[in-house]
């Protein structure tokens, strides 16, 4: 890639999900990609390297890791406006908040106010300083085209989108309802949390949707099943790469978990030689009369995500 490039608007595929739903495992298949470069979940970048509650993608620690070492400090130290502006929405472990007012009426309207687009530019601003430079020292490691960013925010999203800094490709992952509540509630499954998981996944996915019905084109936005990640990886990624109009060349569905990254944060699977697994844990654990609750509140989304 020319140097030149560095500063055009950055290529970026964007992993959107409920916590919990395999972003994790599709970062890091993407991420055996020649033309990709991941930087794992990037809101936690200044957690992370201030931190190490996780270590890097490659197992080191951030202050050993060969890659970040001398560049988080150098963002740290020289870079510590754009680095916090950069991380708006969630800059600590845990969930994101689920609704911010804010954003609503544009969402609703499809129409972004003025006060929306003005956090925008200022948002993405603050992220094209702090990427490009991540790019400029990655590119000396790996030619390749796209960043993977594993960040899951919608709000995130939506402002990047909206920013200009960026041509990006969404990739909505989703789990069924009944996987989703399960990882997030267990191993105690209590009734309100599994409740108040189950409208969690309702209005994530809906604020989703929303973001990609009125914000972008259909050769930007593609949903993808978890499920079918798992059983039939190359098709999957056929459809990906066919719908976005990407390239993904050298993709790895068997050793990925032994591929070199320098991915942040994710699922603790990032850092165990991970191997593709079918999330039917739930199956058996969460009570028929749970399973059939939380259907009915997805009932709303059951088309449009394509569940039976």
């Amino acid at each position: 890639m020319e140097t030149s490039k560095l500063n055009e608007p950055i290529d970026l595929i964007y992993i959107l999900s409920n916590g919990r739903s395999g972003s994790t495992i599709l970062d890091m298949l993407l991420g055996t990609s020649n033309e990709t470069w991941t930087l794992g979940e990037y809101l936690l970048s200044k957690y992370e390297w201030t931190n190490g509650r996780l270590p890097c993608g490659c197992g080191h620690e951030f202050k050993d890791c060969p890659f970040w070492q001398n560049l988080s400090k150098d963002i740290l130290n020289n870079h510590q406006k754009e680095l916090t502006d950069s991380i708006l929405f969630r800059d600590l472990h845990g969930s994101g908040k689920v609704l911010r007012p804010q954003f609503l009426p544009s969402l609703l309207s499809g129409k972004p106010s003025p006060s929306l687009l003005e956090e925008a530019k200022k948002y993405g601003a603050a992220n094209y300083t702090i990427l490009k430079k991540i790019k400029k020292e990655a590119l000396k490691r790996k030619s390749f085209d796209f960043f993977i960013d594993a960040s899951k925010d919608p709000y995130r999203l939506l402002l990047l989108q909206l920013s200009g800094f960026f041509n990006i490709k969404v990739i909505h992952l989703t789990k069924p309802i009944q996987g989703f509540i399960y990882s997030m509630s267990k191993p105690k499954l209590k009734t309100t949390a599994i409740l108040r998981m189950s409208f969690r996944w309702l209005i994530e996915n809906r604020i989703m949707i929303a973001i990609g019905d009125k914000f972008f084109d259909a050769n930007s936005f593609y949903h993808v099943h978890y499920k079918d990640i798992i059983e039939d990886p190359q098709s999957t990624f056929n459809a990906i790469q066919s719908t976005l109009g990407i390239t993904l060349t050298g993709l790895d569905f068997t050793n990925f978990g032994e591929k070199d990254s320098h991915g942040i944060a994710g699922n603790i699977a990032r850092f165990k030689n991970a191997k593709l697994k079918r999330d039917i844990e739930w199956q058996s654990k969460l009570s028929i009369p749970l399973q059939k609750l939380s259907s009915i509140i997805a009932y709303p989304l059951k088309t449009k995500l394509k569940y039976p």
